[in-house]
């Protein structure tokens, strides 16, 4: 495999690297649960002392508290990973070319075509092809030469630039009179 497109490789993610990857998809998501829970917990606690609450009722609210806060984000990320490492955490062939990214495995074959990324982020020896907020493709990127792996993602970086979902001819809104692709106006329905 050389440096220029197409890039052509086999890999398998890590269970750490898919983990790794669905937290930095759900941080916010993670951090609305914290700050909720820690609101549940201080509104059982004000109540608590400034309303002559019972014990019990700030005991309530600091579990519930905990369960938001702690519990929730976990059994998202474990559920997750889960699902995800029965389709992602098998052996995957990846190309990456002028056409978009495809990937295959024992399971699922697709291609991705570069209108439809809308980022790329860098996590842990993975490359994080992102659809919108939360779909991704986790691309283990840890075993390539350092040279290829430079290139790799400057190739990335700059498709997606020019065609990616946040490039600005993607994101103008200007409507087009079909209502089709790229329209900001939705078709009359039937």
């Amino acid at each position: 495999m050389g440096t220029q497109p197409p890039f052509v490789f086999e890999a398998q993610p890590s269970r750490a690297q898919v983990v790794a990857a669905i937290r930095h998809a759900s941080r916010k998501t993670f951090w609305f649960f914290r700050l909720f829970g820690l609101a549940v917990f201080l509104y059982g606690l004000s109540v608590t002392v400034f309303d002559d609450a019972p014990v019990w009722f700030m005991v309530f609210f600091a579990l519930l508290g905990a369960v938001v806060a702690v519990l929730l984000p976990w059994f998202t990320e474990r559920r997750a990973t889960r699902t995800s490492m029965k389709v992602v955490g098998l052996p995957t062939a990846y190309r990456i070319d002028a056409e978009g990214v495809r990937s295959g495995n024992a399971l699922t074959d697709g291609v991705i075509r570069w209108p439809l990324i809308s980022r790329i982020d860098e996590v842990t020896d993975l490359m994080m092809v992102r659809m919108g907020r939360a779909r991704f493709i986790p691309i283990p990127v840890g075993q390539l030469p350092a040279e290829t792996r430079v290139a790799l993602v400057g190739f990335l970086r700059e498709q997606v630039a020019a065609f990616g979902a946040d490039a600005p001819a993607a994101t103008t809104g200007t409507a087009n009179a079909a209502g089709g692709p790229g329209s900001a106006v939705r078709p009359p329905a039937r």
